[in-house]
This record gives structure tokens, sequence and C-alpha cells, in this order.
């Protein structure tokens, strides 16, 4: 599995949904599988392991979940967020 920073993902797979918001910015999320309305290939997942913090993940997964976002670029392979 490739590994890249979360800067090297939003400029890489630019996910949808930019948003100003005070102190920042963030990105539209998803918290419900099925509201999903992209490819697989367009879909991340957030998830936290205890002991390891949060990550973000290339596809859809359950274990662990905390949120799916979908980006403009597709992924090609497995990827982790940092």
């Amino acid at each position: 599995m490739k590994t890249i920073t979360y800067k090297e993902w939003l400029d890489t797979y630019k996910p949808r949904g930019y948003k100003e918001v005070e102190g920042g910015h963030m990105y539209d999320y998803i918290y419900d599988r099925a509201d999903l309305d992209a490819p697989n290939d367009h879909i991340w997942t957030q998830c936290h392991s205890s002991g390891e913090g949060w990550y973000i993940s290339s596809g859809t997964h359950w274990v662990d979940s905390l949120e799916y976002y979908v980006t403009e670029v597709p992924w090609t392979e497995d990827i982790e967020v940092v």
C-alpha cells in the first residue's frame, strides 16, 4: 500500500466541496455509505485506528470508518493518507 501526506492527497486527488470555515477550511464528507453517488475509485474512507489515530484510505471501508470523501481524480492503487 502506498502512503502519501494529506497535502499530497489534496493536491493530487482534489476532494469535492471545498469550503472556507472559521479557522481554516474543510471538504464535504458523507456519513452514510448508502448516500455515496460516485464510482468506487473516486471514494475515500476516513478511518480511526486505536494507537495509530486517523487516516484516509482509498475505497470504501466498513470497519473503523468515520466518514467518506469523493474526489475529482480517481485513485488507481491502494493508498493511505497520513
